[in-house]
């Protein structure tokens, strides 16, 4: 069996403030500590800058004040840790520093720069319409005459922006394209539009239309909060939801869903982990409000999970 590789760092709680939870989940980068906090069933992130983070090592745990909350964690090394925030502090302070050590333009001097090169251009154009009045209009009149030829092509440019647009929706939906191998994103969008049956093949199909199908190979970074089969069945409602809400474009949905696996070297791969069909039709079925997502492995038109994977 494997597990999924998380980027998220669990500590347990010796001492907290009133109220903390027995586990710190943490995050480092350039622009703080993110702590996520699961409040069933969305995860609260907050950003602890470095100006309100201090560090320390107390018989051999490791103190972290985050935010004037101080916490004792239970730690192998804590002095690499420590070492580890120092290093990401010193990186944020010297990107502070060279943001205010370059110059920036005065608004006055904005305006007089965007003043004279309005007029500069406003002087070329009107040389250059002069000195180029036949050739503009020869152009314009060939332009006119591609236009009457591209005119029966209409309905495979509106079929083209249609896609275009279904796509971006999707992008939109699940978080944008992956960016690196340590994030989560859409890897594939492809969308099918509604095909009409026509009319000489009516008599032998059915008269409704083929409904739209949208393919999605998604990657997902799990983030360690919860059985992984909860957590995946949380993030996918959520984006299915804002997908189908998106654009009545949307029917019937294959997302692959995809998860990072680390050997032990390290290396991280990305490999098939579950399919989930959904129609408009079962969207339609859903109590969004009162829906327990855990249950989307139940009521999808089709689920399939590689039984490899420790979802539970």
């Amino acid at each position: 069996m494997k597990k999924v590789f998380g980027p998220i760092t669990g500590f347990k709680v010796l001492e907290g403030p009133e109220g903390a939870p027995n586990r710190l989940d943490l995050k480092i980068d350039s622009s703080g500590i993110e702590q996520a906090i699961m409040k069933w069933p969305k995860i609260k992130r907050t950003l602890h800058p470095f100006d309100k983070i201090k560090t320390a090592i107390e018989n051999d745990k490791l103190v972290l004040t985050l935010s004037e909350q101080r916490y004792v964690l239970e730690a192998r090394n804590p002095a690499k840790l420590i070492q580890e925030i120092d290093k990401f502090r010193n990186r944020s302070t010297t990107k502070k520093q060279a943001e205010l050590g370059s110059a920036k333009p005065t608004l006055k001097s904005k305006i007089v720069q965007g003043l004279v090169g309005l007029l500069l251009l406003a002087g070329i154009v009107t040389v250059l319409a002069v000195m180029f009045e036949d050739q503009i209009a020869d152009y314009s009149a060939k332009i006119n005459k591609q236009a009457e030829v591209d005119a029966p092509n209409a309905p495979e440019a509106e079929k083209e922006k249609t896609i275009n647009r279904a796509n971006s929706l999707v992008l939109r939906a699940f978080g944008g394209e992956i960016k690196d191998d340590k994030s989560s994103g859409v890897a594939l969008a492809h969308y099918s539009p509604e095909m009409q049956i026509p009319e000489e093949e009516k008599e032998h199909m059915s008269e409704e239309p083929i409904p739209s199908v949208t393919q999605i190979q998604y990657r997902y970074y799990p983030i360690g909060i919860g059985s992984l089969s909860s957590e995946i069945a949380s993030i996918l409602s959520n984006r299915l939801q804002r997908l189908y809400d998106s654009s009545n474009l949307f029917d019937h949905v294959r997302l692959g869903l995809y998860l990072p696996f680390s050997d032990n070297y390290g290396n991280i791969t990305w490999d098939h982990a579950a399919l989930i069909v959904m129609s408009r039709a079962t969207y339609n079925k859903i109590n969004w409000e009162n829906f327990d997502t855990e249950n989307l492995w139940n009521v999808a038109d089709e689920v399939s999970r590689e039984k490899w994977i420790v979802w539970d």
